[in-house]
């Protein structure tokens, strides 16, 4: 029993339930991901049936993908603030998981370098604190705003090569629709996360 994510807001649940759900949202992700290396890589709000007392029960588990450990060990590497600022591991990094191929010519790579940094940035900055608001619009507003600006982008338009691994595309969908659902929610959530996913300055103050 339960409610899909539209209907349960309808309820007009209080934000500690809402942050409590969106907790539980989390949790399960940050288990698979992290703990399982597999993941329910369907997160629509149709899968999800949300409770008056903040639980919260899961369907259809049709698409679980593995994640492989090579994806996993490159695709996450570059969650650590500390990555950012290695440049060759950065590179090493993006021709792993494809994002960069051989056949770039340098203003190509150069572009789609800056380009993927700055979407890690982006799309990475939840996992930077201990506690993200994702009911925070300005946040949502400048995911879609740089969406928007990749689409004005000639050389992405015009380009004829499919950039990033398969396994990718279904992590960032994964991380797309958990983010998608968390800021419907407007919930508060603790952003647990492995020790290896944080800076060396974060782990000397913890």
């Amino acid at each position: 029993d339960g409610f899909h994510l539209k209907d349960f807001l309808q309820t007009n649940p209080s934000q500690e339930v809402r942050n409590r759900i969106g907790q539980l949202l989390w949790d399960f992700y940050d288990h698979q991901v992290h703990t399982l290396r597999q993941v329910h890589a369907d997160p629509h709000p149709g899968n999800f049936l949300m409770r008056a007392d903040g639980t919260m029960g899961v369907i259809d588990f049709g698409c679980v993908k593995v994640i492989p450990d090579y994806f996993y060990d490159n695709y996450f590497t570059l969650i650590n603030p500390d990555t950012l600022d290695d440049d060759p591991l950065i590179e090493k990094i993006f021709y792993n998981l494809e994002f960069l191929v051989k056949e770039d010519k340098p203003s190509e790579k150069a572009l789609f370098k800056d380009l993927f940094k700055q979407m890690i940035v982006m799309l990475g900055k939840p996992f930077t604190v201990d506690e993200f608001d994702f009911g925070d619009h300005t946040y949502f507003d400048s995911v879609y705003a740089f969406a928007d600006e990749l689409a004005k982008v000639e050389e992405i338009r015009n380009s004829k090569v499919a950039r990033g691994s398969k396994d990718g595309l279904y992590i960032n969908r994964t991380y797309f629709g958990l983010y998608s659902m968390l800021n419907e929610l407007g919930a508060k959530v603790k952003t647990t996360r492995p020790d290896w996913l944080r800076s060396k300055k974060e782990l000397a103050f913890a």
